[in-house]
């Protein structure tokens, strides 16, 4: 069976996707809240934001997942054996707001590997895990991503 020898985790082979910085800019809170249909004036009101509890626009909590395409990249492992590749799960954990003005970096990494039987055949889930900090070197927010790899039509 595909897969069969491989452990469970990746010991000592850590797979990392790019460091991505960005600044976030006021101008790209506005439209991405206008984009998601946000109406809090905080995520898309300049001056109502500046007044309130943050003193500056802050992104929608959805924001966090922009960052994803880049942070991810090369993190997951190709599966040609399997003939399906699905994004399965995303878990967010905010630990602070993101102001405009703020320089985030994100970075992502391969924090699981898990072979498992299916009634389709084996199935290979992994996970990995991207943390935004912002430029006070603080720990924004967590994403968690799952992927799911496996043949629909049974065995590998």
């Amino acid at each position: 069976m595909p897969g069969q020898d491989e452990p469970p985790v990746n010991a000592g082979t850590e797979r990392r996707g790019p460091l991505v910085r960005r600044r976030i800019e006021a101008g790209a809170l506005i439209r991405y809240a206008r984009a998601t249909g946000q109406t809090d004036p905080l995520y898309s009101d300049e001056e109502a934001a500046k007044a309130g509890p943050f003193g500056a626009l802050i992104a929608p909590p959805a924001y966090v997942g922009t960052f994803g395409n880049e942070a991810f990249e090369g993190v997951f492992p190709e599966t040609p054996e399997y003939g399906m590749f699905l994004h399965s799960s995303d878990s967010v954990v905010q630990h602070e707001q993101i102001r405009a003005g703020d320089l985030i970096e994100a970075q992502a990494v391969l924090a699981s590997r898990t072979l498992k039987d299916s009634r389709q055949g084996p199935m290979l889930l992994q996970t990995g895990l991207m943390t935004l900090t912002n430029q006070h070197g603080r720990c924004v927010a967590t994403v968690e991503v799952g992927m799911a790899s496996f043949n629909p039509g049974g065995v590998a």
